[in-house]
C-alpha cells in the first residue's frame, strides 16, 4: 500500500535553481519491512511557478532514487505516490522551496539603460540587477556560489576611472563614477570579472556648465575708466 511507503532526502525540502536535487522513496510492505520483490511504479508531480520532470530509478533494494532539476525559483508542492491509482505515499504532498542560483553575468545587467550623455562633474549612477542563468532574481541570495563581485570602470582618453560600488541591505548594487573631463568614454560593468548584459556602454561626457568662480579677468587696468551711461565697456575673461 502507498501509505506504507515514505520518502526522505534534502530534495523534499529545498533546491537551488539549475542544480540537481535528490530524494529517496522507500518501498515497504504492510509490516514496515523493505519490499524488494515485485515491480511498482511511482510518480512525482509538481505544482508551482515552474515545471520539472523527476527521474525515478529502481535501486532493486526496496528504494527508488529520485532526481530533478528546477529552473524557476519559488514555492512548490510535490505529490509523490504509487501509480496508477493507488494514491500518495506517507507525507505527500511535500513543500519545497527553490532558491535562485548563483548570479550570472550574461543574465544580469543595469536596471535601466545607462545615460548616453552626462556632464563633466556630475555623477553617473547605475543600479545593477543580478539574475541567475535562468532569469531568477538573485539580488538577495548567494545561490550556492558565494557573494557576487560587481565592478565598474569608465575608460576614455584621459585614462580609467573606477566606479564606487555600494551594496544595499537588500543586496542591490549601485555604481557611481564622476568624470571631470569631456570626451568619449566606455562604461564597463562586470560580475565576477565577466561583462554583464550589454556591457560596455558608450557614454559621452559633455563639458560642464559655465561656472562664475571658474572665470577671471585677463588683467586689471591700472585705472578704471569713467564712462557715460550707455557707453560700452569691453572686458576679457579667461577660464
Amino acid at each position: 500500500m502507498p501509505s506504507n511507503c515514505s520518502a526522505d532526502g534534502a530534495g523534499l525540502v529545498s533546491a537551488v535553481a539549475g542544480e540537481p536535487a535528490h530524494f529517496t522513496i522507500l518501498k515497504k510492505d504492510r509490516s514496515g519491512q523493505p519490499r524488494t520483490r515485485g515491480v511498482d511504479h511511482f510518480y512525482a508531480d509538481v505544482r508551482g511557478p515552474g515545471r520539472w520532470d523527476c527521474e525515478i530509478v529502481d535501486e532493486r533494494d526496496g528504494s527508488y532514487s529520485v532526481t530533478y532539476v528546477a529552473k524557476a525559483a519559488g514555492s512548490y508542492q510535490l505529490d509523490v505516490g504509487l501509480a496508477p491509482m493507488n494514491g500518495p505515499i506517507a507525507g505527500s504532498p511535500f513543500s519545497i522551496t527553490v532558491a535562485p542560483g548563483k548570479p550570472h553575468a550574461a543574465a544580469s545587467g543595469p536596471a535601466e539603460q545607462p545615460p548616453a550623455v552626462v556632464r563633466a562633474g556630475a555623477p553617473l549612477k547605475v543600479a545593477v540587477l543580478l539574475r541567475d542563468r535562468h532569469g531568477n532574481d538573485a539580488t538577495t541570495t548567494t545561490g550556492g556560489g558565494g557573494a557576487a563581485v560587481v565592478a565598474g570602470t569608465l575608460s576614455g582618453a584621459v585614462g580609467t576611472l573606477r566606479a564606487d560600488v555600494k551594496v544595499g541591505k537588500d543586496g542591490g548594487h549601485a555604481l557611481s563614477v564622476t568624470p571631470t573631463v569631456a570626451g568619449e568614454y566606455q562604461l564597463a560593468i562586470t560580475l565576477g570579472g565577466a561583462h554583464v548584459r550589454g556591457s560596455p556602454f558608450a557614454v559621452r561626457v559633455a563639458a560642464a556648465r559655465p561656472h562664475a568662480a571658474a572665470f577671471a579677468l585677463s588683467g586689471t587696468p591700472p585705472r578704471w575708466p569713467t564712462l557715460e551711461a550707455g557707453a560700452p565697456l569691453s572686458l576679457q575673461l579667461i577660464a
